[in-house]
């Protein structure tokens, strides 16, 4: 190379560097001032809120078999309110033999006899405690007294039935629930045997529990919401049968019901919580120190004892075991800290 070609190269490296050195004197100066790093923060604020252990899980409804509502005398049908889809009401009287209306009942025991003046047995004290929802004053005691015909007498005129205290077996059909939803209805018009069958209803709900149960759940008693509807759970996650009635009357739950073992199912699902929610706070996870099987936070060297519910993403959810939670806490306590 000649001796101008190295003077040439030698100057343009000189401006290179010149140039870069310039660039970075620039780009340090205009560095803007949010962008710079500042010292992390050595305390963190504790803030309480309510904490109740939120789940989305699934229920496995237990379906019983459908009921054939039947009849209990022969004849023509010739009035009915039974449509498919739609409740039919215990104490109502939906349907008409031969002009006759044939009252709905719901009791914990089929009725098997005609029932009146003097019968004893458990079919009238099921017969009593239907009374009673309904809203007559009726003692439950399985005695077909004077108080328990003037009810039957009041639910015999309101339905358009016949002037009596008596409840004869024809003039009842029972219902395996207060409201079923029927499946099927018979036609106006049907010549219905004895024992045959007025309409059918879905299957009833057996049981209902969540499934599968998280395995992690915050110890404390626990409560399922399906749709706006809240039922208490027990420790394995069944529904009490006292509650299956109301959750049953879920259009969600019916549909489940009607779908169960088809290819397009629809799920049931609801939201397992905390009936009581903890009081709570939420902290870094470096500000949570162990000991052991214990926990605690620290504040200015003095520890107060936790219980880690729940974390995630460098975050530790803590309950406060016992006394007052301090106002902040190190985000990086001492290692010397002991929570014992």
């Amino acid at each position: 190379m000649s001796n101008s070609g190295v003077l040439r190269a030698t100057v343009t490296g000189i401006l290179v560097v010149a140039a870069g050195f310039a660039g970075f004197a620039v780009g340090a100066a205009r560095t803007p001032p949010d962008l710079r790093t500042d010292t992390p923060p050595a305390v963190f604020p504790v803030v309480l809120e309510p904490f109740d252990d939120p789940r989305q899980v699934t229920v496995v409804p237990v379906p019983g078999p459908a009921t054939t509502i039947a009849a209990r005398r022969s004849g023509t049908l010739t009035r009915s309110a039974c449509r498919v889809g739609d409740r039919v009401v215990s104490g109502s009287a939906p349907w008409a033999v031969d002009g006759r209306p044939v009252l709905a009942l719901a009791t914990a025991e089929p009725p098997y006899r005609d029932l009146g003046p003097g019968v004893r047995g458990t079919d009238v004290e099921s017969l009593q405690g239907e009374l009673v929802r309904l809203g007559y004053e009726v003692a439950v005691d399985g005695v077909y007294g004077p108080q328990t015909g003037r009810a039957v007498a009041g639910l015999r005129e309101a339905n358009g039935l016949a002037v009596g205290t008596s409840l004869p077996l024809v003039d009842v059909a029972w219902l395996p629930e207060t409201e079923p939803v029927m499946a099927a209805c018979a036609p106006l018009g049907a010549v219905i045997p004895v024992g045959g069958a007025l309409g059918e209803s879905r299957p009833t709900l057996l049981g209902a529990r969540v499934d599968p149960l998280p395995t992690d759940l915050v110890p404390g008693g626990r409560t399922l919401q399906v749709d706006d509807q809240k039922f208490p759970v027990d420790g394995a996650g069944e529904v009490a049968a006292v509650d299956l009635p109301a959750l049953a009357a879920l259009p969600i739950t019916a549909a489940a019901l009607e779908t169960m073992d088809r290819a397009t199912e629809v799920p049931l699902s609801g939201t397992l919580a905390l009936t009581e929610p903890l009081t709570t706070a939420t902290v870094p996870a470096s500000a949570v120190l162990h000991t052991g099987s214990q926990a605690c936070v620290a504040a200015g060297g003095t520890t107060t004892p936790v219980r880690v519910v729940s974390s995630t993403f460098g975050q530790a959810v803590v309950s406060f075991e016992d006394g007052v939670p301090p106002e902040q806490v190190d985000v990086e306590p001492e290692a010397s800290l002991s929570c014992g």
